[in-house]
């Protein structure tokens, strides 16, 4: 990248060195600040004006050069909290006024609606006065430099709040008209095809993860040879089976039993012991590097207790979610929200069950109890007895195991290459954005 001719100390450590040719600026020289609508949640709704709240303003990756219009929601037009004053015109920026984290100060969107747009419940809107590139400021407010000035001053605990004061205080670069207009056209241009390249990649690992959906479905209910004969199961859900399989409720091949309650009570005591709680259980793998405490008397531990060959279940979270737990008993046992599962081992692995309840969780959803309902909030355990296993021969279930762990360790390794890719895309994006828009090289017309 092509540097200044000449550069100059700005005074601003978050910023060091700008063009000979740039200025530091309060911010509060340049626009104006007001508050967004009072108005809340429930006020919302689909048809009406236009408003863009901070919730919206959160879920764009922290923040955006524009706000994306199916992100948007409205107000009714009858709504007494409409003001002119919290209208934000093309140019404007709307911040957050409030973040659940540090790293959330300072998220905001540039208006490119060319109409405008209402800010909503929880926002600041920053009107430039009569100043032109604005799309440049745009830019500027999405590097880390410029926010950090934001999340030195933000205070709170759970929430941090943003107030017009603070962000009177910052200080902005401001290079000439004609460098702020073409910083904001290279960019729009640049940023645009990393968007593209990080939106294929996405897509990849969507297609990627909708192929392992389909891989491990096929598997569990068809099995691996496409020629052996089928026969009709008499279950809408599952359609046609390999003839020689079996099925049954899972209340009549294993033992299901809820972990102990947790409450206040229960979080100090004599038997104090790690527990697994519903984080601890992810899709195939127990994580047990960070587990809690809480009390299980010894003549209780039987009941608590984690075996080897164990599935553990979640019972609510991300519903039916399981891992077995391989290896000697370890010292730890399980809370409610986890159901213990024990089959009869003549009868069914739980490695193979678990790729069944994966693809109940992922692909049929738990069609089988949810009674009408279009998702399952909860695995309650006379439903999780009620759900519908298939039984291939003991033999054939572990080879469906062993290519299905082989097949999805091929498929989990292609998505955690695009997901990097897509992860060194987001930070190019970041570091182009921030070098330009401070002056460290020149962008081509300047």
């Amino acid at each position: 990248m092509e540097r200044y001719d000449e550069y100059k100390d700005s005074g601003v450590e978050w910023i060091g060195e700008i063009p000979a040719g740039w200025s530091i600026v309060p911010l509060k020289s340049l626009a104006s600040f007001r508050k967004g609508l009072s108005i809340t949640k429930a006020d919302l709704s689909d048809v009406g004006k236009p408003v863009l709240s901070y919730g919206q303003i959160h879920s764009k990756r922290h923040v955006s050069s524009g706000i994306e219009k199916q992100l948007i929601r409205y107000v009714p037009e009858s709504c007494n909290a409409l003001a002119p004053a919290a209208f934000a015109e093309e140019g404007s920026v709307i911040f957050a006024d409030t973040s659940e984290d540090v790293e959330g100060c300072g998220n905001c969107a540039y208006v490119d609606v060319r109409d405008g747009i209402y800010a909503g419940y929880h926002t600041i809107i920053a009107s430039f006065r009569q100043i032109r590139g604005l799309q440049y400021f745009g830019y500027l407010f999405m590097t880390d430099a410029w926010r950090s000035q934001v999340r030195s001053l933000a205070s709170g605990v759970k929430l941090y709040s943003i107030t017009q004061k603070m962000l009177k205080t910052t200080s902005v670069c401001l290079p000439p008209f004609v460098e702020r207009t073409a910083i904001a056209d290279y960019l729009d241009a640049k940023t645009a095809n990393v968007d593209a390249a990080i939106s294929d990649c996405e897509r990849e690992v969507e297609l990627l993860q909708e192929y392992r959906k389909a891989v491990i479905s096929e598997a569990v209910t068809k099995g691996l040879d496409p020629n052996v004969p089928m026969k009709d199961s008499g279950i809408e859900w599952i359609g046609k089976i390999p003839a020689h399989w079996k099925y049954s409720k899972l209340g009549l091949i294993a033992s299901s039993t809820l972990g102990r309650m947790l409450d206040s009570e229960k979080q100090a005591g004599d038997c104090m012991a790690p527990y697994l709680s519903n984080r601890d259980v992810q899709w195939f793998r127990i994580d047990d590097s960070e587990l809690k405490e809480m009390d299980f008397p010894f003549d209780s531990r039987e009941n608590y207790e984690i075996h080897d060959g164990d599935l553990l279940i979640c019972e609510g979270g991300e519903v039916g979610r399981c891992a077995v737990w391989h290896g000697q008993t370890p010292n730890f046992y399980f809370q409610k929200a986890i159901h213990r599962v024990r089959f009869d081992r003549a009868v069914m692995s739980s490695d193979y069950a678990a790729y069944q309840m994966y693809q109940k969780a992922q692909v049929t959803m738990f069609r089988e109890v949810r009674k009408g309902e279009s998702t399952i909030g909860h695995l309650p355990g006379d439903q999780l007895n009620k759900l519908t296993f298939l039984i291939p021969p003991l033999s054939e279930q572990r080879i469906i195991v062993a290519y299905l762990d082989e097949k999805t360790s091929e498929i989990d390794a292609l998505i955690a290459g695009y997901q990097s890719m897509a992860d060194k895309l987001r930070e190019y994006r970041k570091s182009l954005i921030s070098e330009a828009v401070t002056g460290k090289f020149k962008v081509p017309g300047v």
